[in-house]
């Protein structure tokens, strides 16, 4: 029986060689150029990323090309900044010091000159005083200096003179989870104001949905610890580093990409835009500064921290219909050559089928402009 079965497989074979051998090698040769042009292999990637690019802009989310999307398959950490990012940042000023009328025209005038989301809050707060002409710059990562009346004054974070008393008091205040800005004149502390900023809606499950799919979540911030630490327990944030400076920043941002192997950073701020630049996926905020946008491998228009949940569906989903695209276009690539080599299809069935492969290969890609399911 398996005699009889051989013979017959002979057979065919012989007969499908002695039929192949009477066509032509030139229209044996035409047919392989067609079939085996690889259209829908070079079509695979691009309309696919092109489709999930624009899928993104329609959730309001600016992905500045295909790179940062395929990075974000190998996250495995994602590091928040506080203000702006996992607060709304739009704070309120809650309590201040007893300050002079000439302490708080210096005060309004030299916040003035800064865009940080605190000092735009003490100004709305201080909206009745009429800010002077004075020299005043910003130090980065530590507030404001300036000379106002031959006295020089320092806001913000800054290790100068400061009594026991009012130290007492900005570490309660600290312990009630405000943000102080100290105030500080001829170097020695002579005030504070008290900023509270509220946690945004989304954070908390956006934070479970990371931790569900294995990803560590840290906050970095230059705050003090008290308040660090009652944010990011409100924000259900896993890690967090108080009391930074902007290169401390990018100091954590290279040790836990040693620890962890890819890690995204997302922030707002201009001190933000130094660790942005090092992280493997940066995010800014929509509302961050130009710095920071400029910076940034993705940028959220519309301030949701729930799109990064967004982006890594689609990040999948990308990968995902690529993998399809690449298999099939292949599978058929072989399937027609294997076919020449028999004498099994002709040319216009040939054009016909490579043809076919190409739109449907285009045609799967283009469900990636369909939404995101959660």
């Amino acid at each position: 029986m398996w005699s009889l079965f051989w013979s017959h497989c002979l057979w065919l074979f012989l007969h499908l060689w002695v039929v192949n051998a009477k066509r032509s090698s030139l229209h044996r040769g035409i047919i392989v150029l067609v079939v085996g042009s690889p259209c829908a292999l070079v079509a695979s990637i691009t309309p696919a990323m092109l489709a999930s690019l624009s899928n993104a802009a329609k959730q309001r989310i600016l992905i500045k090309g295909g790179q940062p999307l395929e990075n974000l398959l190998k996250i495995q950490a994602v590091v928040f900044d506080k203000t702006g990012t996992i607060t709304d940042g739009t704070p309120k000023l809650i309590e201040m010091s007893s300050f002079t009328d000439d302490d708080l025209i210096v005060i309004a005038s030299m916040e003035a000159r800064s865009n940080h989301p605190l000092a735009k809050a003490i100004v709305a707060y201080l909206s009745d005083v009429t800010p002077v002409a004075m020299e005043a710059s910003e130090l980065s990562g530590q507030g404001m200096s300036g000379v106002y009346q031959d006295h020089e004054y320092h806001i913000g974070r800054f290790d100068y003179a400061m009594s026991s008393e009012l130290q007492q008091t900005i570490q309660a205040q600290e312990a009630l989870g405000y943000t102080v800005v100290t105030v500080y004149k001829q170097r020695e502390c002579i005030g504070y104001l008290s900023l509270q900023d509220q946690v945004r809606d989304d954070v908390a499950q956006t934070m479970d949905a990371l931790h569900a799919q294995g990803i560590r979540t840290i906050m970095l911030t230059g705050d003090n610890a008290q308040t660090a630490k009652a944010i990011a327990t409100a924000a259900h944030i896993q890690e967090v580093q108080a009391g930074l400076f902007p290169q401390d920043k990018v100091t954590f941002i290279q040790e836990y990409q040693a620890k962890y192997g890819s890690v995204m950073m997302v922030g707002d701020g201009i001190n933000d835009a130094p660790a942005l630049a090092t992280a493997n996926v940066s995010i800014a905020m929509g509302s961050a500064t130009d710095v920071s946008l400029e910076t940034s491998d993705i940028v959220l228009m519309n301030n949701k921290l729930d799109n990064i949940l967004n982006l890594f569906r689609l990040s999948k989903r990308t990968r995902r219909v690529t993998l399809q695209n690449v298999v099939f276009s292949t599978s058929v690539i072989a399937l027609l050559m294997v076919s020449n080599v028999f004498g099994l299809i002709e040319l216009p069935a040939g054009v016909v089928a490579h043809e076919t492969s190409t739109i449907l290969v285009i045609l799967n890609s283009l469900r990636l402009l369909l939404p995101v399911l959660k």
